[in-house]
């Protein structure tokens, strides 16, 4: 099973760069960012509003973004010399989208989390966000120089894409840093030139003129003991929510129910870090991120419904256009109808406050008690679904998303990506009107758009629709039709914008018709010729050819299908633009269709089905998929059925009709067949088991023996050594298989067996000195079965039930063996020593044996407990790996408080899968499981935990539970904050040392 890192590695491969999907993925991994920061800062560092929001907007946003993407192993992107920074950007922003809607909330939290704490570490020490206007104090103030910069690009990856080299000289030395932008590069030679010049002691005079002073981490913790619950309401609601009583109350409080004395008159005592913080600012915190993670939560809903296809996703992108980041979210917040959304989930959640409140306090209430829902749970996005799903789909299947547009903010969105500049010109005429201007580029001939009213803002609203009409609208029109009524002026902008701008995103043509390869189905060759020629004659043809050129790069890599012939469709559209015959089609044998597939943007059925002929599991590639395809994918493979992304009545019938065929033709007779010569017996479970084998086979000549079972003991060796040491000095080749030596691996020291004791090891290795001695074990799957063969040339003995090799098995438990003996050539022996090489197969032979990876037989149950030890990275590895956020928090507490060992293989059958921490300081062991739902359990032991293991191998759960004599069972802890401070209990002795030291 691949890691994260690989699984976010795969993912980020997936995507192509500058597409729709790379954009919804990046805005989205916008909002995580804004999220997960804010967050952060929040829990880790300052409650205050201000403090968050300062931090969230300033702190320079490549540096964490590159430490997130080196921690989940991306940081090849960074060293990529192919593009520049805001590339980089832009993909660690779309990386994080994708992680988020894979892996979780609590899977980006944790990696954002160790990704940014060195960062901080350093950062809360000189928190100073805007380096230039520091240095320049500085240089002012004990220099009296001033610092100028030269500024200049150095590399060009796009119009949007490039390196700017900042450069200056202080005081005798020249200093030069890059940047993604001319700002940026300042900022950075600034940031260089602070923390390698100035001196310690007149740093922090700088830095205190300016407000700028070591900042203290004071991590959002507190024990829950300290806090009273007197309203069983409000208990009740927070129990239905999984969120802390102490911070329900918190979130029930709008910002105009602030002040301390809140919590006296509901009979709260604050915890102590409040005492020390000021409620307003940390009540407008719980607000703020609770609105970021309510966007967050429709934005990744609204995504995955794909209600938002027809919103263009590049205008949204804050690196690449002309408008500011504030003015982006707000654009979301409207889409999404978040203030809509927040009312009425205040009113959904029947959330029990008193009185009457207005729309704007229940926004607030809402959005806090978002923001403690989430800092409480676990997987608490899952959950958000799981609680709000359903009801914020019917808010949008009522009212819908605002589909309303925004046309100043399209419009300027629309030119960005051109870099076009927008000016404007707005004032009053006198007489009560209002004058609104807005002129699109430099230069005379520019279009220009004006319109007049007694309402500026009316005005306003009346130029910008007007602007987005000619320019957005007609210009989609004209690429569709020549009968547009585009004017030559809008056509000259935007052909100019993209010849300039070196546009080679395919997906900015998509709205384009002919510009865009996906439109084929929309057009014909006889449509696009009068475009192109309409074009030209309202352009000059060298202008035209340049922009053409620039469509025909942003096209290639993309095929139509004519005539069952494929084409590529830069050469396609260029045949047309030239009036030239079509170019000739692509000789593609069958087997390069898997590669061109998903470019070709027509594919014929024929195509389709060539498709599935390389690999019917391909059948997952094609949308639409009709229903002659999907059958024909089932005809080829009934397990293409797993791979069809849709599946109509029709196919499915088709399906099932096929399966019942093949399962009656599977069916075949079970024949027991007899005979005179094979005698079987139940052998005596009141007599020795060993004895009675070595009875039947007293007489018989055999040359070979093979023995498997679970489990091996010195005891039982010991009972039939004689037998083993004559076939040993006979030379008879003599074989062994152990189930459980299963886990035995010598390159892995740390993987200690307690299932065989080292007695058991001195046999065996006594055994491996002897060349027909061979010992082997099932690595994939712990072998349970018991069997014994003895072959002789003419007859041999066969027994099999369910003794292993043990002094208990064979003497003390009542046990059932089958003993057959038969003649060799017969089928039921042919049969055994078929199933016996098949078991070979599987197994991997053993030579050498270190005693030092074995235990003492601390586990007194004759193999029914295999105890193994697991090293503490490997379970760090696994917890990682884990896809459940809350089984992965709960378990990484217990590594905080570091176990002196792990173990698995409990060998107690009401808790399968279990593993047992231990704690020798604390005589505490914890029986933990990877598995979601299962309970924890804690007991103290006096003398070994192996004791408390024994003696705790047949209880039930319930019975465990109760041995234990805890007061709550893990999986009814519903979030973070009660875990932590039950958990902490046990180690409460601990901590108070560690304190006093």
């Amino acid at each position: 099973m691949p890691s994260i890192q690989e699984r976010i590695k795969q993912l980020n491969a997936s995507i192509d760069y500058d597409s729709m999907e790379f954009y919804k993925s990046t805005i989205l991994g916008q909002q995580v960012y804004a999220v997960m920061l804010y967050a952060y800062l929040f829990l880790t560092v300052d409650q205050d509003s201000g403090f968050c929001g300062k931090f969230v907007r300033q702190i320079p946003k490549e540096k964490l973004l590159r430490l997130y993407l080196c921690q989940v192993g991306a940081e090849d992107i960074w060293l990529s010399q192919t593009f520049g920074i805001l590339h980089k950007i832009r993909r660690s922003f779309a990386i994080l989208g994708l992680h988020y809607q894979t892996f979780g909330y609590d899977s980006v939290y944790s990696f954002f989390k160790a990704a940014v704490d060195p960062f901080f570490d350093e950062f809360l020490v000189h928190p100073v966000t805007d380096n230039t206007h520091f240095l320049e104090s500085y240089a002012w103030k004990y220099h009296h120089v001033k610092i100028t910069y030269k500024v200049e690009a150095v590399q060009r990856f796009s119009e949007k894409d490039a390196i700017f080299q900042a450069t200056t000289s202080f005081l005798g030395k020249k200093y030069a840093v890059v940047g993604y932008s001319k700002k940026n590069a300042i900022e950075n030679l600034a940031y260089k030139i602070v923390n390698s010049v100035i001196p310690e002691n007149q740093y922090h005079i700088i830095a205190a003129s300016q407000n700028y002073s070591e900042i203290e981490r004071k991590p959002f913790v507190f024990d829950t003991a300290e806090c009273q619950e007197t309203d069983h309401t409000i208990q009740q609601f927070s129990e239905k929510y999984g969120v802390e009583p102490f911070l329900m109350h918190f979130a029930l409080l709008s910002r105009n129910q602030m002040g301390k004395e809140v919590w006296e008159r509901i009979g709260i005592k604050p915890p102590e870090f409040l005492l020390q913080t000021r409620v307003s600012h940390l009540k407008r915190a719980l607000i703020s991120l609770g609105q970021e993670i309510i966007l967050l939560q429709l934005l990744d809903l609204t995504l995955r419904r794909s209600d938002l296809n027809n919103v263009d996703f590049r205008s949204l992108d804050q690196t690449i256009i002309n408008i500011g980041p504030d003015e982006v979210h707000e654009q979301l917040l409207k889409i999404l109808r978040i203030t809509d959304i927040t009312a009425n989930l205040f009113d959904y959640m029947n959330a029990p406050v008193k009185g009457t409140l207005s729309q704007k306090e229940k926004n607030q209430i809402a959005n806090g008690i978002v923001a403690a829902f989430f800092l409480s749970n676990f997987a608490p996005d899952k959950k958000f679904a799981q609680y709000f799903s359903k009801y914020i789909a019917s808010v949008y299947e009522e009212v819908g998303l605002n589909a309303e547009i925004d046309y100043r903010f399209s419009t300027i969105a629309f030119l960005s990506a051109l870099d076009i500049r927008v000016k404007t010109n707005h004032h009053e005429l006198g007489n009560g009107i209002f004058h609104a201007e807005v002129l699109l580029g430099d230069g005379r001939n520019v279009p220009r758009y004006i319109c007049e009213n007694e309402s500026m803002r009316t005005a306003k609203k009346d130029v910008w629709k007007a602007a987005y009409n000619d320019i957005i609208v007609q210009l989609q029109n004209f690429f569709i039709s020549p009968n547009s009524n585009c004017t030559n002026a809008s056509l000259l902008l935007f052909v100019n914008g993209v010849r300039n701008n070196q546009i080679i995103s395919n997906e900015f043509y998509l709205r384009f018709g002919i510009l865009n390869a996906r439109n084929f189905f929309n057009f014909d060759r006889i449509s696009a010729s009068k475009i192109i020629g309409r074009l030209k004659a309202a352009i000059s043809s060298s202008i035209v050819n340049d922009f053409l050129e620039v469509v025909y790069r942003a096209n290639e890599g993309l095929y139509i299908e004519i005539d069952g012939a494929i084409f590529p469709y830069s050469s396609w559209l260029k045949s047309v633009t030239l009036n030239q015959e079509v170019v000739p089609s692509l000789t593609i044998k069958d087997s390069q269709i898997v590669g061109i597939y998903s470019s070709i943007v027509n594919p014929s059925v024929a195509t389709q089905k060539k498709l599935i002929d390389t690999d019917y599991k391909l059948v997952n590639r094609i949308y639409p998929l009709s229903d002659d395809v999907a059958k024909y994918a089932i005809e080829k493979s009934p397990d293409a059925y797993n791979y069809l992304q849709f599946v109509s009545v029709e196919t499915e019938e088709f399906f099932q009709k096929l399966k019942r065929e093949e399962e009656l033709s599977d069916i075949g007779t079970l024949a027991l067949n007899s005979d005179s010569e094979t005698s079987i017996m139940i052998m005596d479970s009141h007599k020795p088991v060993h004895i009675q084998i070595k009875e039947l086979i007293n007489e018989l000549k055999f040359n070979r023996i093979t023995i498997a079972c679970g489990y091996c003991f010195a005891s039982g060796l010991s009972l039939i050594k004689d037998l083993i040491n004559y076939a040993l000095v006979s030379d008879i080749p003599l074989e062994l298989h152990i189930g459980a030596l299963q886990k035995y691996d010598e390159s892995n020291p740390d993987n200690i067996i307690t299932g065989i004791d080292k007695t058991t090891i001195k046999f065996l290795k006594t055994f491996l000195a002897s060349d027909n001695f061979s010992l082997y074990t099932c690595p994939d799957r712990f072998y349970h079965g018991k069997l014994y063969i003895f072959e002789g040339d003419e007859s041999s003995v066969i027994c099999m039930g369910s003794s292993n090799i043990s002094r208990a098995a064979f003497i003390t438990n009542y046990e059932l063996n089958i003993a057959f003996k038969t003649k060799t050539e017969s089928e039921l022996c042919s049969g055994f020593i078929r199933w016996v090489r098949q078991l070979r197969y599987h197994s991997k032979q053993i030579k050498h044996l270190d005693e030092a990876m074995f235990g003492d037989n601390e586990i007194k149950q004759d193999g029914s407990v295999h105890l193994t030890r697991v090293s503490l990275s490997s379970m760090r590895n696994k917890i990682s790996e884990l896809s459940n956020s809350e089984v992965q928090y709960r378990l990484n507490l217990w590594m905080s408080y570091s176990p002196d060992f792990i173990t698995e293989n409990l060998g107690i059958p009401s808790l399968p899968d279990y593993f047992v921490f231990v704690y020798k300081n604390e005589h505490l062991i914890v029986l933990e499981s990877f598995q979601a739902g299962n309970a924890y359990f804690c007991i103290r032991y006096e003398n070994s935990f192996e004791d408390v293991i024994n003696h705790i191998a047949t209880f039930s759960k319930t019975e465990i539970f109760e041995y234990s004599q805890m007061s709550k069972r893990g999986y009814h802890v519903q979030n973070k904050f009660t875990l932590e401070n039950n958990i902490r209990l046990y180690f409460k002795t601990r901590r108070q040392n560690e304190h006093e030291k």
